[in-house]
């Protein structure tokens, strides 16, 4: 998809996806994955913009389904299902504030999950950056090439 004057686009599915039979690790990757952009943007620029505003919305909205519909938060309170449906309105002001924490929760491991993945990774992302600095925007057989480049280097030096 042509990025234009971003430096990139992320598409997500519809939230009406089938859940796979995964673990809250699966998730907290998920989420992870969709707060990469911010983390990196905390990372090198030590300031957010608004470009990752999407990417935190999608992360928000993928940890409040953990956390509601499927029941998967911390392990510091009962794992429950939370429903709020024309048949079910179950959600006090109670119910709202766990819910809440518990969102806040797991967007925080996961940030910090995407930190620690981006700190490992800096050397490809700096060369990924420079890529598109360069040519603004890359195939996935340009991407493929530059990571296959950055790991080779990583073990010539090893």
């Amino acid at each position: 998809m042509p990025a234009e004057h971003y430096l990139g686009v992320t598409v997500y599915e519809d939230d009406d996806r089938k859940v796979p039979f995964c673990n809250t690790d699966y998730y907290i990757d998920s989420i992870a994955f969709c707060l990469g952009g911010r983390v990196a943007e905390n990372m090198f620029r030590k300031d957010f913009t608004s470009g990752a505003s999407a990417d935190l919305e999608q992360a928000t909205k993928e940890a409040f389904h953990l956390v509601s519909k499927l029941g998967m938060g911390n392990d510091s309170i009962e794992n429950r299902v939370y429903l709020n449906t024309e048949n079910y309105p179950m959600f006090s002001e109670k119910a709202v504030n766990i819910i809440n924490d518990e969102v806040n929760k797991v967007v925080k491991k996961s940030f910090e999950r995407a930190t620690k993945i981006l700190e490992v990774n800096t050397d490809i992302l700096e060369a990924i950056v420079a890529a598109l600095v360069e040519n603004r925007i890359m195939s996935e057989t340009e991407l493929d090439a530059i990571w296959q480049n950055v790991v080779a280097s990583r073990t010539s030096t090893n």
